[in-house]
């Protein structure tokens, strides 16, 4: 749908489904949207459309992977605990739907990566705000996010920072709710006003059913993980009561994760693939995981910390390729049959 909107308004200069149709705002990500109306204008055609915005989407998880690795270089992250990251980032069910279906979700976690590096890993500058603005027209809600993912730096007392930060969020978020009233005289877009009612939204019992789901993805996603750091930390208490010292870098990893799963209680279940609205959050949950990792295991003999590695990675790339990267694959056909 987001690459009809784009090619018609590539074509034809106007926000609607076709050039005959009535304005609307048919589309989940302004800047997923302007892109691919770039593309457009290169007329590539339906199966090329699909194409090109399946490689904005793959470049998007190479984005992401550089900027993990950055990050992962400035938590000390050991060789091991690094390159599980970056596998299991790129190999994950849910990054590998994303870019099969040449969605958005990778925009918004490299724009995200990209915001919290420059804001907590280095010296903040013109980088932070440009990362701060791609990363609002990724998704609606990527207001909610950047609050929590901003929010760390007031318990780091870095007030003038959050300011201008949080000055910067609310102008753009304001930008944007401005030119949709003006347009399209809505304060919010018709794809969330959609998603509100039947079938994507439920009434009682079925609603908390789909908020407890939605709030257990990103958890069956890394249970391995997690279930590896929760024997540790049994194993190592001392080790565990030592972290305090790196509360800092440890909030700032788990503010992501964070958002996203009270994001979930409110929005419930998503009818695509496993993992795709807690996205945001997998890239930092492996960090989480990897900082802890590192810590926790510490006291291991090199080979048993490496085999324990090992067999958390295996598990958790067999439960995404299972559960998201399946789902998502077994609906993409080729651009000849679809037209059949």
């Amino acid at each position: 749908i987001t690459l009809a909107f784009a090619r018609t308004f590539a074509e034809h200069g106007r926000l609607a489904l076709t050039g005959a149709s009535d304005p609307v705002e048919g589309f989940s990500s302004p800047a997923w949207f302007l892109l691919n109306a770039a593309a457009a204008r290169l007329h590539p055609g339906f199966s090329g459309a699909i194409a090109l915005s399946q490689a904005f989407a793959a470049l998007c998880m190479m984005a992401s992977s550089v900027l993990l690795f950055l990050i992962g270089r400035r938590l000390s992250l050991s060789a091991g605990a690094l390159a599980a990251v970056l596998i299991l980032f790129a190999l994950s069910g849910p990054a590998i739907a994303e870019t099969a279906n040449g969605m958005e979700m990778g925009l918004l976690a490299a724009s995200g990566l990209a915001l919290v590096y420059t804001l907590y890993f280095r010296p903040p500058g013109p980088a932070a705000a440009l990362a701060a603005l791609v990363f609002l027209s990724a998704r609606f809600e990527a207001i909610f996010f950047y609050g929590v993912l901003i929010a760390p730096l007031l318990l780091q007392r870095r007030w003038r920072l959050a300011l201008l930060m949080a000055g910067l969020g609310l102008a753009a978020f304001g930008a944007q709710e401005w030119l949709r009233w003006d347009l399209f005289g809505q304060l919010l877009p018709n794809t969330v006003l959609a998603k509100m009612h039947a079938p994507y939204s439920f009434p009682g019992a079925a609603a908390l059913q789909s908020r407890l789901e939605a709030l257990g993805e990103l958890g069956v996603l890394t249970a391995p993980l997690a279930v590896t750091v929760l024997f540790l930390a049994i194993c190592a208490p001392d080790r565990l009561r030592a972290l305090t010292s790196d509360r800092r870098d440890l909030l700032v990893l788990a503010a992501p994760v964070i958002a996203v799963e009270l994001f979930a209680l409110v929005t419930g279940k998503n009818q695509g693939y496993l993992g795709r609205m807690a996205f945001l959050g997998l890239p930092f949950a492996l960090l989480l995981f990897a900082r802890l990792f590192d810590a926790l295991a510490g006291g291991l003999r090199a080979d048993v910390r490496r085999a324990l590695l090992a067999v958390a990675c295996i598990a958790t790339l067999q439960i995404g390729l299972t559960l998201s990267a399946s789902t998502a694959l077994s609906g993409v056909s080729p651009p000849a049959r679809m037209m059949a």
